[in-house]
């Protein structure tokens, strides 16, 4: 059947043999169309010559691609044997190896069966296995000797160059230890043998460079403020940044600066020995009336020397860095600050621990700390790195353990303290001189609430925690405003009773009592009741509260009071007309 190509159905081509697959009479037609397009007219036949030899020249090039074809077929043919062969060949040599190993390990074993030959090595394998693991291990802790003794060689003229080994190490340690629970094999000796490595090289390495600023710091009399710095003191200030570096940037809270740690060492001693040794002035029912004081005279006397100094040693150093904004380390006096606070926080737990049992020092250490928090902070600034909420202050930490004793005895004098304004003779006696011409007068007594709570306001509004403001506001403020709402509202509600005639008769009222609410001193009783409940929510409203703790007030106390302000004027219109 003769082969049929349809080139417009199909993009494919056909390689056919035009002897055999194309027949005469369609060659024929397809030589006479050709003829029949390329001599048309007379003229035409001028350039027969021309299209043989176009022709002619096709007709070679189709042979030459026609032969470079054959050529490349038979090179191709050729390749995929002897790839061929190459293959068969490493099979049949990997056959004869297999079959020689198989033979040999059943010599060696005296085994019958290749299995049987494998189990009986597999003893010298594992030793084998647990030379080179070893050998592995004598490796690696040459490399950490290598480290540490590098690391030691470049201190103290280049701390630089000797954290690099010792960053290697620690990291290695980290790696060790992240890999220890995956690994095939545990050594968590060797784990912990490079760990405790790099904790120590670390120690030494620190050891080395505050020994080189201390004899710096001895040459020049520390800690006289009158002698002049060396160079030799500001390049020891400066290497021990360097030492510290990896550290201040993996720090996420406050960190001691090392140059600083070494300044308060003789200011730390001194500290000790003053007020947590057996001197008079470390008696801890002094709280903290010296220690506290004798701390911000320190940084008195030391800011001017540590601003001069210490100053352009720390700028240049964080010169660039992201830290180039963060007073607790461009700020001399800031830096200084935390490293002094360490001594703070234990003499305060000291303190705590011995009045933990009195009320009275406990209530009155705790408002100390708050004053000297509020001194470093408007002082000095001192906001401990923290620029959007600032420094917490020691009072933080120390209320985290002795809030609720704090407040209980901050709730219990509050009380006690109403109840002696209550007990007063001149509690319930008109203040003529309290408030403007235009108001109402008040009571001595509820001056004297109000008094009470403007001191309870200033007490916990210095709290930096919310939680703590709003348990101190309902345990102390609402305690006393609770109090003495009541009282107000008894004394309302008497003077109802006794000015009708139901109620005087249920209560059995004297005719002294009936006297007090008549004519004018009826008048009087209902203008302390009125002047008071009136005196506490302007006192209340006047006050700088934050705006939740208004809210709070409005809704728990003033509130009430406001109902009892309407029961009186219903109370005093009937009064006017009888």
């Amino acid at each position: 059947m003769a082969l049929q190509i349809e080139l417009e159905r199909s993009p494919k081509a056909y390689l056919c043999n035009p002897n055999v697959d194309i027949p005469l009479g369609e060659r024929n037609m397809r030589v006479e169309d050709w003829l029949n397009d390329k001599i048309q007219t007379t003229a035409d036949m001028n350039s027969l010559s021309s299209l043989l030899e176009n022709v002619n020249a096709k007709q070679k090039q189709l042979e030459e691609q026609l032969r470079d074809a054959t050529t490349k077929l038979a090179e191709a043919k050729s390749a995929a044997a002897n790839h061929t062969s190459s293959l068969v060949q490493k099979t049949q040599a990997f056959e004869r190896q297999q079959d020689d190993l198989r033979a040999r390990l059943m010599m060696l074993t005296s085994s019958d069966t290749p299995e049987e030959a494998v189990r009986l090595l597999e003893g010298p394998m594992e030793k084998l296995r647990q030379v080179e693991l070893a050998q592995a291990y004598v490796e690696l802790l040459e490399d950490v000797d290598g480290m540490t003794k590098e690391a030691c060689q470049n201190l103290p003229d280049n701390p630089t160059e000797a954290l690099k080994p010792y960053v290697r190490l620690k990291q290695l340690a980290m790696a060790l230890q992240a890999t220890q629970n995956t690994t095939e094999v545990t050594a968590p000796h060797l784990v912990a043998y490079v760990e405790q490595t790099a904790t120590h090289l670390w120690a030494q390495m620190v050891q080395i460079m505050v020994k080189e600023f201390q004899d710096v710091l001895i040459t020049l009399k520390w800690p006289d403020l009158t002698v002049e710095v060396s160079r030799a003191w500001q390049t020891c200030f400066g290497r021990l940044l360097d030492l510290q570096a990896p550290e201040i940037k993996e720090a996420r809270e406050p960190l001691i600066l090392l140059p600083f740690a070494v300044l308060v060492k003789e200011i730390e001693l001194k500290f000790r020995y003053h007020f947590m040794g057996t001197t008079p002035t470390s008696a801890s029912s002094l709280l903290g009336e010296y220690y506290l004081n004798w701390i911000l005279d320190v940084i008195d006397s030391h800011e001017s020397y540590l601003r001069v100094n210490a100053g352009p040693v720390l700028a240049a150093h964080f010169l660039g860095s992201s830290l180039a904004g963060n007073s607790l380390y461009i700020d001399p006096v800031s830096a200084f600050i935390t490293a002094l606070l360490p001594l703070v926080k234990d003499k305060t737990e000291v303190v705590l621990q011995d009045i933990q049992h009195d009320p009275v020092h406990l209530s009155k250490f705790i408002g100390q700390l708050m004053i000297w928090d509020d001194s470093i902070r408007s002082k000095y600034k001192y906001d401990s790195g923290n620029i959007e909420f600032g420094w917490v202050g020691v009072t933080w930490h120390v209320l985290d353990k002795w809030f609720a004793p704090w407040l209980e005895a901050e709730e219990r004098f509050a009380l006690q303290r109403y109840e002696d304004i209550m007990q007063s003779q001149d509690n319930g006696n008109i203040d003529y001189d309290s408030n403007e011409s235009q108001k109402t007068k008040t009571t001595f007594g509820a001056s004297k609430v109000t008094d009470l709570l403007k001191t309870i306001t200033t007490q916990y509004k210095d709290l930096r925690r919310v939680s703590h403001k709003v348990r101190f506001f309902l345990n102390t403020q609402i305690a006393v405003l609770d109090r003495y709402q009541i009282r107000l509202s008894e004394s309302l509600d008497a003077y109802i009773s006794l000015t009708s005639t139901v109620g005087r008769i249920a209560t059995g009222a004297t005719k002294e009592q009936q006297r007090s609410v008549e004519g004018m001193a009826g008048l009087i009783s209902l203008c302390k009741v009125f002047g008071s409940a009136d005196h506490i929510i302007s006192t209340l409203e006047s006050l700088a509260y934050e705006m939740v703790s208004i809210s709070i007030i409005r809704y728990s106390s003033i509130m009430s009071s406001t109902d009892m302000c309407s029961t009186f004027y219903v109370v005093f219109d009937n009064f006017s007309r009888a």
